[in-house]
């Protein structure tokens, strides 16, 4: 007698498939990640060369505690963001920092 495996779900923010499409339309590539859970970021976003790891939540929601200590231990760039207006600011916060340098990183 075999077992029949069920899928795991995981919960996506409602705001996730509105930022991805808007991610997309802006140029980035975008994997959706929150189906490895155990605190893993949303999606990792790719654009110009540079990779960002994006957590997601709904307006006024908190981390879950799984989040708060995956961020708190990953030794590299994570953002939690609401909007892909988040996302693209940081994106080009960082291209232009690194493109023209700590001068005009701000």
């Amino acid at each position: 007698m075999s077992k029949k495996l069920s899928p795991i779900v995981r919960r996506v923010d409602l705001n996730q498939k509105q930022i991805v499409k808007e991610l997309r339309e802006y140029g980035a590539t975008v994997a959706h990640t929150h189906i490895i859970g155990k605190g893993f970021p949303d999606i990792v976003v790719g654009y110009s060369g540079k990779n960002y790891f994006f957590e997601i939540k709904n307006p006024g929601k908190k981390l879950t505690e799984k989040e708060s200590v995956w961020i708190d231990s990953w030794r590299g760039q994570v953002n939690v963001i609401e909007t892909s207006q988040q996302a693209i600011q940081i994106i080009e916060k960082q291209w232009l920092h690194s493109e023209c340098g700590d001068f005009f990183y701000r």
